[in-house]
């Protein structure tokens, strides 16, 4: 396997998709301190703010973008979720 390509520059970094889980209503402000804290690291956070309406089920959409994510946040509180 080639090793990856070392960065020359900042322009040339490789940009990080990371994917946010969790619950909503309770984890609300937990959700907008992780994903500054990923903007801020340089890095693209996903979750469900950005989904927009389709006709596959949630978990069909959730599944996708934790597939097309480098990096998998869970915060885990007090509500059961799905």
């Amino acid at each position: 396997m080639p090793s990856p390509k070392q960065p020359t520059s900042p322009d040339d970094r490789q940009l990080y998709k990371v994917f946010i889980s969790s619950t909503y209503i309770d984890n609300e402000d937990r959700r907008k301190i992780v994903q500054d804290a990923i903007t801020m690291a340089g890095m693209v956070w996903h979750g469900m703010e950005i989904f927009a309406a389709s006709t596959r089920p949630t978990v069909e959409e959730c599944v996708r973008y934790v597939k097309e994510a480098d990096v998998l946040v869970g915060i885990i509180a007090w509500r059961y979720g799905w």
